[in-house]
């Protein structure tokens, strides 16, 4: 005899029972869950820095309406687009500075709400969003993608030229061929400000491979693998051997392929990282 967890007048210990699992409620009964969104193909002509992107979608915006009537966009769509762009470039700029700056103020109350003495009780703080720049206002989630989808119909409107495509700066850099041989991976080391200590961001080119596997050494220590990547960047976010003591970290990599390690080593790659 099978019965369930929840099932009505059943004694636990009643002889020659087998307990299993209550049923899953049907999917309409389940909570509403935010839906995962769909991951947002990259542009090379965006930058791919949050701190560089606020300074693009300004330009953008002022840009636009210059170039509107040459590439026959309806004002509807050119005031839509530039309110898109004041939006993101407040969320990404101001906003997210000043909450990363409150992450701080936050350990401090967490840290007195451990340790701290005195005779008042706690006051939390509270954090104040900055305020809305003169012009800007909120707009509906996506204001990125909807941008990306305007730059590709500027790209191919009749007016459309290389010289505005500069001053929209929607013309990405030119992708560096391959060296000879083209058996040896090509990477870069970039520092970034992460919330324990420095994060390590590299980049790379696959150049036709699978993925890279990338290994990295400490301090003149043993080589560790760190992992197989199929899309750059691969961002290193461990923790400092030693909090608050920066360490030197050298990065090297060999191309992936069918489930093997090919190719060459790259150059070795270099970094102090710090707190």
């Amino acid at each position: 005899m099978t019965a369930l967890w929840n099932a009505p007048s059943t004694l636990w210990n009643q002889p020659g029972l087998v307990w299993a699992p209550a049923p899953i409620p049907p999917s309409n009964n389940q909570p509403n869950r935010p839906k995962k969104g769909k991951q947002m193909k990259k542009q090379n002509y965006f930058p791919s820095r949050l701190g560089e992107q606020p300074e693009w979608l300004i330009n953008f915006a002022t840009k636009l309406p210059i170039h509107a009537t040459a590439l026959s966009l309806a004002a509807a769509r050119v005031t839509a687009a530039v309110g898109d762009c004041l939006w993101a470039a407040y969320v990404i700029g101001d906003w997210r500075t000043a909450a990363q700056g409150f992450g701080d103020t936050i350990s401090g109350a967490v840290a007195e709400a451990h340790q701290g003495t005195g005779t008042a009780v706690q006051v939390l703080p509270v954090f104040t969003v900055p305020a809305l720049p003169a012009g800007v206002a909120a707009v509906l989630p996506g204001a990125i993608e909807r941008i990306f989808r305007l730059v590709k119909d500027i790209k191919n409107a009749l007016g459309y030229t290389d010289v505005i495509g500069s001053d929209l700066g929607i013309i990405g850099p030119e992708v560096t061929p391959p060296p000879p041989g083209g058996d040896t991976p090509r990477i870069k080391l970039f520092l970034e400000q992460g919330v324990a200590n420095q994060i390590v961001r590299l980049t790379f080119f696959k150049d036709g491979h699978q993925a890279l596997h990338i290994e990295c050494r400490v301090n003149g220590g043993a080589w560790v693998f760190l992992a197989l990547d199929t899309a750059s960047p691969y961002l290193d976010e461990r923790p400092l051997q030693v909090p608050g003591t920066p360490e030197v970290r050298e990065y090297r990599a060999r191309f992936w392929d069918d489930g093997e390690v090919n190719g060459n080593w790259c150059d070795v790659a270099k970094v102090t990282v710090g707190p």
